[in-house]
């Protein structure tokens, strides 16, 4: 099953071909600023497992092409009356139409996760390779979608976990011009 499929292009918005991105570098100001998300957790096979709602930010770091992400919402498992507080940082290390993923918080600091090439026509970051983590493979793609609304999408699979988690993010503050 391909990871984008829960959401598809028309679902989310996008035009093949019609790329906003032009040929200007300007990924870190694309990110940059203060998003809404809204996350879906879904089970092998396709079952709603929990909602997730909270606020992401990309800040500028000391190094160039260097962007800090955080994240802190409430997750709402659909079989249960609790809300749980989730929270995680990572680092985002752009390079033209490449972009690497760090893992950012006090459990894992400096590690990997995942690197994306961007295809232009697509409006989107693919990855490279899947990231490996005590026997379950992460994959996930980022899709842009004009300047304020970009979707990431992630499959999960392995001897512990089996899920997608497809997480819309909606601009909240405007870039720094």
């Amino acid at each position: 099953m391909a990871i984008h499929k829960l959401m598809s292009n028309k679902e989310q918005g996008f035009q093949k071909g019609k790329s906003f991105i032009k040929d200007n570098y300007m990924f870190p100001a694309y990110f940059s600023g203060k998003w809404s998300l809204e996350r879906l957790v879904f089970q092998q096979p396709e079952v709603l497992f929990a909602k997730a709602y909270g606020v992401a930010e990309f800040q500028e770091s000391t190094a160039n092409d260097t962007m800090l992400y955080s994240e802190t919402g409430n997750v709402f498992p659909l079989k249960s009356q609790r809300a749980f507080r989730f929270y995680r940082n990572y680092l985002y290390q752009f390079d033209r139409n490449y972009l690497a993923v760090w893992l950012n918080d006090e459990i894992n600091k400096n590690v990997l996760f995942q690197e994306y090439i961007f295809d232009p026509l697509e409006n989107k970051y693919t990855p490279k390779q899947e990231h490996l983590c005590n026997k379950d493979r992460y994959t996930a793609l980022f899709k842009l979608n004009e300047i304020d609304t970009y979707f990431h999408s992630c499959k999960v699979v392995g001897p512990h976990k089996d899920f997608f988690i497809n997480t819309t993010f909606t601009r909240l503050t405007k870039p720094a011009s």
